[in-house]
């Protein structure tokens, strides 16, 4: 996709980053001499970022949909699954077999906040990724202040048994911003700024 929108190094922004290379939808990026920012709570994974990527500018917060004073960060089993969600957190040991390994205060800042303070203009790229909390940061989002290009989301419900539930509720969300649905790989969809996309001929 922006092989075609002729942008060789695009910037990103990676929510709920986790691991600076295993699953990452940046790392790719990272490799080809791209930089952005990464954001991740949890103290040991956000160390890990800061050791392997140190071109990217790492933020040590949880995103939440709402501004507030310091928030618990729930560590899972899995630490993929990590959250700030309390009832994302009970739904994975109640339903998955996860565990909380951990409970750790972090502060936190909205979306809104982040684009404020990080980017001059809007990324590229921006993968969400915060188990729960995706559809209301989007929610509460303010699009017409800074618009990122394209978008990664996961838009599966987490099943250890290969069973979540797609959830369409994002989607509609960036479809009635002006974004189309570019790729799925199932777990993932990719959406691109319709717009540009449809004019890329014009304007490269």
């Amino acid at each position: 996709m922006f092989n075609s929108m002729r942008i060789p190094k695009p910037t990103y922004l990676d929510i709920g980053a986790n691991d600076p290379v295993r699953l990452s939808n940046t790392y790719l990026f990272y490799t080809q001499g791209c930089s952005g920012v990464c954001i991740e709570a949890n103290p040991i994974k956000a160390d890990e970022i800061a050791e392997v990527r140190p071109n990217d500018r790492l933020l040590k917060v949880g995103v939440s949909p709402f501004d507030s004073d310091p928030l618990d960060f729930f560590v899972m089993s899995n630490d993929v699954l990590s959250t700030l969600s309390k009832k994302e957190a009970d739904r994975m040991v109640r339903e998955e077999g996860e565990s909380i390994v951990n409970v750790v205060q972090v502060p936190v800042m909205t979306f809104n906040q982040v684009m404020e303070i990080e980017f001059d203009s809007p990324p590229d790229f921006v993968s969400l990724d915060v188990e729960g909390l995706d559809c209301e940061i989007l929610q509460t989002y303010d699009f017409s202040r800074c618009k990122p290009l394209a978008w990664c989301l996961e838009t599966i419900s987490y099943s250890a048994t290969g069973q979540g539930v797609k959830d369409r509720e994002q989607q509609q969300i960036l479809e009635a911003q002006g974004y189309m649905l570019y790729a799925d790989t199932y777990v993932n969809s990719i959406f691109v700024d319709a717009d540009r996309w449809n004019n890329r001929h014009a304007t490269n």
